[in-house]
């Protein structure tokens, strides 16, 4: 399954945080700088993403 496909899966800010980290190479703290929100936050919201994504990759299987 394409990888914008499984994206969909996610909400605005999960998917901004996952871009941000995988394509654009930002650290969660640079990510935090540039949503205007805690670094924990930043770490939560992809650790999030990540396991939505492995879970709705995995369904694709």
């Amino acid at each position: 399954m394409p990888i914008n496909q499984l994206l969909k899966n996610l909400n605005e800010k999960q998917r901004e945080t996952v871009i941000l980290h995988c394509c654009a190479e930002l650290t969660f703290k640079q990510i935090a700088k540039v949503m205007k929100c805690p670094e924990t936050t930043a770490k939560s919201r992809y650790q999030k993403a990540i396991s939505i994504l492995k879970e709705k990759a995995g369904e694709q299987q």
